[in-house]
């Protein structure tokens, strides 16, 4: 009886804990981790920001050539991108950042500023953003070709289109597009996605509940909508378990327990056709 209770009070315990994570999760706007450049890890006396990935990361030279700078648009650092030589040439810097999407942006804004040799002549900074579908496929690149402004930072912005796709990954990249020796380097700031109202009012009327997580196998989903069909991906992307329903409830439950531990996303789809998306750690 004491374990029954026992166990009955955890569950509600991580009920109350998943609906207060999801809840500020959906209600408001995703972003890119470490966006404002405020968080950073020194390695072997290099500094890296955290969450963000360098490009050539074996060459010492290329780790010297991205450096923490201090004051930005936002906060108080921002990401210095320079350049360095290479097996055939110069190169410029370039990092990148993945992760899974919990809405769908309509944009990207970021702020900027480079020092090149000529205004307006080769060179400059690019950033290029690539949306994958759950099955990881590519469905939208958006390029903002070369930008160049000098002196102080300056905001551009792109929209995105992904004509009725739903994107459930992104992978961004920021270079500082060196050429022909004019673009010395690039600084960024206050990298955000953007989102429309009607994307967020989406993301704020659909409610998914999954727990417990981390989950030893056995996972329960809760929904404020029919569950139509349940997709499980493995970290690169791979299918791993799908079930459908038919009989129209809002409360599903899907074993896990003979796939290995590590993390995994779940798509959840209601009968009108919208997708939900959460991580879950498998720790057995």
């Amino acid at each position: 009886m004491k374990n029954t209770i026992t166990n009955t009070i955890k569950k509600s315990y991580l009920i109350i804990l998943s609906t207060f994570f999801l809840n500020n999760v959906y209600s408001q706007q995703q972003s890119i981790p470490n966006f404002s450049f405020e968080d950073w890890t020194t390695v072997s006396g290099f500094d890296f920001p955290n969450d963000w990935s360098i490009y050539d990361s074996i060459s010492v030279v290329a780790q010297k050539s991205l450096k923490r700078q201090s004051g930005g648009s936002e906060g108080n650092s921002s990401l210095y991108l320079g350049y360095y030589s290479g097996s055939a040439s110069d190169l410029g810097t370039s990092v990148y950042i993945e992760d899974y999407l919990t809405s769908t942006p309509s944009g990207l804004s970021v702020d900027y500023y480079t020092e090149i040799g000529s205004m307006f002549q080769y060179g400059g900074f690019v950033f290029l953003t690539e949306f994958f579908d759950l099955s990881n496929n590519l469905i939208l690149t958006s390029n903002s070709g070369r930008l160049n402004r000098q002196n102080s930072f300056g905001r551009f912005t792109v929209g995105f289109n992904f004509n009725g796709a739903v994107p459930a990954k992104y992978k961004l990249h920021l270079i500082n597009n060196y050429e022909n020796g004019l673009n010395k380097y690039s600084v960024v700031d206050n990298v955000k996605f953007l989102f429309s109202s009607s994307s967020v009012n989406e993301i704020k009327n659909t409610y998914l509940s999954i727990f417990p997580n981390p989950s030893n196998g056995i996972v329960s989903i809760n929904s404020n909508q029919d569950i139509a069909n349940i997709n499980v991906f493995d970290i690169t992307g791979k299918a791993v378990l799908n079930q459908e329903y038919t009989n129209k409830l809002n409360q599903a439950e899907i074993d896990l327990s003979a796939l290995n531990n590590g993390i995994y996303f779940i798509a959840v789809q209601s009968s009108n056709g919208e997708i939900s998306k959460s991580k879950i750690v498998l720790a057995k």
